[in-house]
């Protein structure tokens, strides 16, 4: 969900295969590059443009795992409440949910988050113009609502997933690959 290009997922599809995928993404133009990454690798792919909240609250399809990537942080509080308790319910028994997302770190107030993360892009994309630097600083302030790694494991508890795998992907812990089991006894 919040597919994209599918350059990561069709990456793994070389190591774990599939008989089918589903991919979701705003981008029209994303799912089409999806379409190429994907559709020699799984089994069954279809694609659909629309918003990952809207469709796994709406979608009466299940799946063995949901996997989001980059996505979940434009959401609001409550409304990754609801994507993680609708997410739940489309896993069939033992189904996995993997959130790979960036994170406020532990008691950081956005405002501090959102300096603090444009401070570190401004500074190591180099190779970026002044213009695509605001066009991201711009992106980011209006657009990105990450929660703590803690608060979204709250929310994922209370959503009934037990958290089996979680790991930061850098240094500083903004990035995570958080593991979600539907059922205890699959940990």
């Amino acid at each position: 969900l919040g597919c994209g290009d599918a350059h990561l997922t069709s990456q793994l599809l070389e190591t774990v295969p599939a008989k089918s995928y589903t991919g979701v993404d705003l981008s029209g133009r994303a799912l089409a590059f999806a379409e190429k990454n994907i559709s020699p690798r799984a089994g069954q792919c279809r694609l659909e443009q629309g918003d990952l909240a809207g469709f796994i609250a709406e979608s009466t399809d299940t799946f063995d795992a949901i996997l989001t990537g980059y996505s979940l942080h434009h959401l609001t509080t409550g409304a990754k409440q609801a994507f993680l308790r609708h997410a739940r319910a489309r896993l069939r028994p033992g189904g996995r949910l993997v959130v790979y997302d960036i994170f406020r770190q532990p008691d950081e107030s956005l405002a501090t988050y959102h300096g603090r993360y444009l401070a570190w892009i401004r500074r190591d994309w180099t190779q970026m113009s002044e213009r695509e630097h605001d066009l991201i600083d711009r992106h980011i302030r209006h657009n990105d609502l990450p929660e703590t790694v803690a608060d979204l494991l709250a929310m994922a508890q209370a959503a009934g997933f037990e958290c089996s795998h979680k790991s930061a992907v850098d240094p500083a812990g903004d990035h995570v690959v958080i593991g979600l089991s539907k059922d205890a006894r699959d940990l």
